[in-house]
């Protein structure tokens, strides 16, 4: 694997954070391979601290070696890192001193994709791994169960906005278009015009059963928008006509009075 950064569960004993930097040094043997420093303000109790290399290091299967140190070993306060129990009895030294198990340690492989794919990530915790060789949108499966294989040739973009596009399916076979995209309730499609089901493939993506050939319309219905706009509108003629009334109400009592 070729490896570009590590994390470490560290705890600073209820202090904002570590009462020193740390240093983290990969040996194989005594050969030193990489080697990452981070600030005290960089190291939070019970968080994982991530320690950067200024370039990728590449691992061989093997037994490797890793040392932390504190840049300011004479520092008053303490910092540990989480540990857990280990099979093969394996144990980690401090100082002089070795104890059962291996320090919590997460390794950030650096991500491998052929050339003609790329990652775009569209929002926390969701990225998008794209094909560049597919110049299709939707496609076209035999089926909804099991892994059928995609058919792109059939299926041929018409008109594309963000929230309204229109494919064409030139096949005679019977199965599903399938839409390659995130949706919600709010999203429908027709076939030739007419409302049709959207089915699920994948049990995500989108798909429109088809039987021949057909012009299939996928977007987003805006209704419900106009609905909570009717009714925003609608409570705030309730409102004025409300303010109006207590507001006569009250100049009616000024005058008698």
């Amino acid at each position: 694997m070729s490896i570009t950064s590590l994390q470490v569960l560290f705890g600073t004993y209820d202090q904002d954070y570590a009462p020193s930097g740390l240093t983290f040094d990969l040996f194989q043997g005594e050969t030193p391979l990489a080697h990452a420093e981070l600030p005290p303000e960089a190291i939070r109790n019970n968080q994982f601290a991530t320690f950067v290399f200024n370039q990728d290091v590449p691992l061989a299967a093997g037994t490797y070696r890793y040392v932390i140190s504190m840049t300011k070993p004479d520092s008053p306060g303490l910092v540990s890192a989480w540990t857990f129990e280990a099979a093969a009895g394996a144990t980690y030294q401090i100082g002089p001193t070795a104890f059962p198990g291996i320090p919590r340690i997460k390794i950030i492989e650096k991500t491998r994709l052929p050339q003609n794919f790329s990652i775009a990530p569209v929002e926390p915790g969701i990225s998008v791994i794209e094909n560049h060789q597919v110049s299709g949108s939707g496609y076209y499966v035999n089926g909804l169960g099991g892994q059928p294989e995609a058919d792109f040739g059939p299926v041929h973009l018409a008109t594309y906005r963000p929230d309204d596009i229109t494919v064409e399916y030139s096949g005679a076979t019977h199965g599903w278009v399938v839409f390659p995209i995130r949706t919600n309730k709010y999203w429908r499609a027709t076939l030739n015009g007419n409302p049709v089901k959207l089915d699920r493939f994948l049990d995500f993506f989108p798909a429109v059963e088809v039987n021949g050939q057909g012009k299939i319309r996928f977007y987003y219905d805006t209704g419900h928008l106009l609905k909570t706009l009717k009714l925003c509108i609608a409570g705030f003629a309730v409102a004025v006509i409300l303010l109006i009334m207590v507001n006569g109400r009250a100049s009616r009592l000024l005058t008698g009075t």
